[in-house]
């Protein structure tokens, strides 16, 4: 009796980790963005190669590698932030977008067209970042995205007088 309530708990535990998976907790905007788009996926731990896994499991433990939801104006709207991925025969293209919904319908903006991956992506809190060639200090009022080109750049999108602007934080 002992081993089949242990054999149960054991199935139960699994089926609560696999329901936990970061990148499955997407908006209905994002939902609606990749039903209109089949041919693209949310970039996942999986999809990064080993020693980048290993890195962001460090360092981002259970957060999801292409998506976020940003409160970029600081009036409680979320955009949702995705890098997506298309296996191709011969590379892999990413994209990297933000979807929300809007009065009249998904409201979309692209930050990246596509290119070959591979893109991180995570949002930062309020503060003030140093662009990595001028050292000018820009203070971001509102969450931010990070968008970082594995073992390249690193840019941080924020929102400001009604536009997307970027900081280069490393390169």
């Amino acid at each position: 009796m002992r081993t089949i309530f242990l054999a149960v708990a054991f199935v139960g535990l699994m089926g609560t980790a696999s329901a936990a998976d970061p990148c499955e907790a997407l908006s209905d905007a994002a939902r609606s963005y990749l039903k209109a788009n089949p041919n693209w996926t949310v970039l996942r731990l999986a999809d990064l190669y080993a020693d980048d896994r290993s890195l962001w499991s460090q360092y981002h433990k259970g957060i999801c590698p292409g998506f976020a939801e940003v409160d970029f104006e600081g009036n409680g709207r979320k955009w949702t932030a995705l890098a997506l991925m298309r296996h191709g025969d011969k590379e892999d293209l990413e994209r990297i977008i933000l979807v929300r919904s809007g009065e009249s319908g998904l409201q979309i903006h692209t930050i990246d067209p596509d290119f070959v991956a591979y893109c991180v992506i995570w949002k930062r809190p309020p503060e003030t970042v140093q662009e990595w060639d001028t050292g000018k200090k820009t203070r971001i009022e509102n969450e931010s995205l990070i968008v970082e080109r594995l073992e390249s750049a690193t840019q941080q999108y924020y929102w400001e007088n009604g536009e997307f602007r970027y900081v280069q934080t490393s390169d």
